[in-house]
């Protein structure tokens, strides 16, 4: 990320123009044969996630899905020259919004008891049905396959070989399958989340049931009806139900509240 963060203010010194626009397309999917299973274009493809994240004016290309294997040169590049345009029509001349240009990327990560759920920029979907490439790791960064649950924004994280979810990561190799896309058929491009904190729990347990890690039976507030036979969409209507109750009581307050003062007044 510092090369490429050099490289770009470089650039920009030499031409005069500190705002000049730069657009990256970051790595696809590729290894030789024997290969598959390091990690070195993972993390060169984080760095190009980290510059674009911190240089003002730049974009990033999410070319996950054009890779092939054992071929550094892929022959698809009508992909990634649209993708590219996308990028060029929304973060330079700002024609598209940003939904139809942007890869998904995670916002944020909450721990609730033996889940781990990332929030997303937007809406993700699995291809074909499944998304073998989500891996969790306990406090002994041991990495197991997860089983992956999608709705809207977010994704419940679960493993069998993971009691207490400490990190994740996500395609975290030089070749495997793509398997999340968002709406807009741009697929997630590959990351990983550190560990969470103890107190990294979802922030909105205070608004019952007003948001999607409820709705998956993520709320901490609802841990003592998880051993009954739910799924999480029926933890959602509980939530709701309880949200409604609190709604009605606080009308019922102000009702009360105005009916007293006129009667005093």
């Amino acid at each position: 990320a510092q090369l490429l963060t050099v490289l770009i203010n470089r650039w920009r010194k030499d031409w005069g123009d500190e705002t000049m626009p730069f657009l990256i397309v970051q790595l696809p999917m590729f290894s030789y044969e024997g290969e598959e299973s390091r990690t070195n274009w993972a993390e060169l493809r984080e760095a190009q996630m980290q510059a674009f994240r911190t240089l003002r004016n730049t974009g990033l290309a999410v070319t996950m899905d054009c890779g092939e294997y054992n071929n550094m040169h892929p022959a698809d590049k009508r992909t990634i020259a649209h993708r590219l345009a996308l990028q060029a029509l929304y973060r330079v001349y700002r024609a598209i919004p940003a939904m139809d240009a942007e890869a998904p990327y995670c916002k944020n990560a909450y721990a609730s008891g033996g889940a781990y759920i990332l929030q997303f920029s937007q809406p993700v979907v699995a291809k074909d049905g499944e998304a073998a490439v989500f891996e969790l790791a306990g406090t002994d960064g041991v990495y197991y396959p997860a089983v992956a649950e999608f709705r809207d924004n977010f994704v419940r994280l679960t493993s069998p070989n993971v009691r207490i979810p400490a990190s994740m990561r996500y395609a975290w190799r030089n070749w495997c399958d793509v398997g999340v896309y968002g709406k807009n058929g741009i697929p997630v491009a590959s990351f990983r989340m550190p560990k969470l904190s103890d107190s990294k729990e979802c922030p909105q347990v205070c608004n019952v049931g007003s948001c999607m890690v409820c709705l998956l039976g993520g709320c901490p507030l609802l841990e003592p009806l998880r051993q009954l036979p739910f799924d999480p969409i029926a933890f959602g209507m509980i939530e709701h139900i309880m949200f409604g109750i609190g709604k009605i009581g606080f009308c019922l307050l102000i009702l009360y509240s105005n009916i007293f003062c006129h009667w005093n007044t």
